[in-house]
């Protein structure tokens, strides 16, 4: 709960905490740039592979060497500077110096939202950009904003998003550091903050290109011998696990008020993973007093009007999985909300004479 169960962290300055998950492989090491030896990992059971070291820090570029053959990208990885097939980046997203103790998550009935895409909203492009015209949401009556896509762009040569990207933030929008200090920002602003994902980008969407072993849900299952079921089990509770660490990761570590989940629905263990996603964020809710939302998209056609930084959603329904000591996230514990549009910037003008605001 304290930190990520997959990927690099940081226990300390000086030590950190290296978990993955590789099944079938007979050996799995860590290639840290710069360092001649690589980082043996020790083998636990289901799949799972890690150590605790001194050899890897902040800032180092590394990548996974398994069965001393194949070299992938951490799945779990945060920062891919050099793409998401290249080599991955050591981050500590713990130290970061928060001011938002006072920060009290609105009702999810009042949030007035605006979707910004972080590429388009301003010239630059970033999360610094983006940060110093957080006051000029607020003057237009935002209190919530909706960033995405945090994740890496596709390439022209990529076949898809891997499950790398699931943690990723893409490079050309900033460093953690930056995102966090944009959402710290926007507390202060008065302002909650959801990211978008995408889950059903899990699955490998070519034969052959995702990483050996990666913790996407597999869509058709297989039973043919009592070994297959066993490592098909192994492998559904290891991408549950990576996915409930995802969303926790968000929650955590960089302050999100609320999720949305699109494309849960192409899961097989939609209902299962739901269900872990809102326990563990109600017990980060007994630790931190904090409130966190899950939107589920029940309308998967996005339409938005071309060319505008706030893009709206007609007749967007969203379904918010309740908080507060739900542990299932059936239809009678479920509220489905229908916006008519969520933000437009010709609207700006009825907002600020509703709440007092001037541009």
């Amino acid at each position: 709960m304290s930190r990520r169960a997959f990927g690099v962290t940081f226990i300390d300055g000086e030590t950190a905490a290296i978990r993955l998950w590789h099944l079938r492989a007979r050996n799995v090491a860590i290639l840290v740039e710069g360092r001649p030896e690589p980082i043996d990992l020790n083998k636990e059971s289901d799949g799972y592979w890690s150590i605790e070291t001194t050899e890897i820090k902040p800032g180092d570029l590394y990548s996974v060497l398994v069965d001393n053959e194949r070299v992938y990208p951490d799945s779990a990885s945060i920062v891919q500077p050099q793409g998401i097939y290249g080599p991955s980046q050591a981050v500590d997203i713990t130290n970061y110096y928060w001011d938002d103790g006072c920060w009290v998550n609105a009702p999810f009935d009042e949030y007035r939202i605006a979707e910004l895409a972080v590429a388009t909203f301003t010239p630059a492009g970033t999360f610094c950009a983006a940060e110093r015209k957080v006051g000029e949401l607020k003057k237009e009556g935002v209190n919530a904003v909706v960033i995405q896509p945090t994740r890496p762009l596709p390439t022209p040569n990529a076949a898809g998003f891997t499950a790398a990207s699931l943690y990723t933030i893409q490079a050309t929008y900033g460093t953690p550091t930056q995102l966090q200090h944009f959402i710290n920002t926007c507390h202060y602003e008065g302002i909650a903050v959801c990211v978008d994902l995408d889950y059903g980008l899990l699955h490998p969407q070519e034969p052959g290109r995702e990483p050996v072993d990666t913790y996407f849900i597999r869509q058709v299952r297989t039973a043919l011998t009592k070994r297959n079921q066993h490592a098909d089990d192994a492998r559904s509770q290891a991408s549950l696990r990576y996915c409930v660490d995802n969303a926790l990761m968000w929650f955590r570590d960089f302050h999100i008020d609320a999720l949305r989940l699109n494309g849960i629905q192409s899961l097989p263990d939609a209902d299962v993973l739901l269900t872990q996603i809102r326990q563990a964020a109600n017990e980060l809710t007994a630790q931190t007093g904090h409130q966190y939302y899950l939107l589920i998209d029940c309308d998967q056609t996005r339409k938005g009007i071309a060319g505008q930084s706030y893009q709206q959603f007609p007749c967007r329904e969203e379904q918010l999985i309740m908080a507060e000591n739900d542990d299932k996230p059936t239809p009678a514990k479920a509220r489905r909300y229908r916006l008519d549009f969520l933000y437009e910037r010709r609207f700006a003008g009825v907002l600020r004479t509703l709440f007092g605001r001037r541009a």
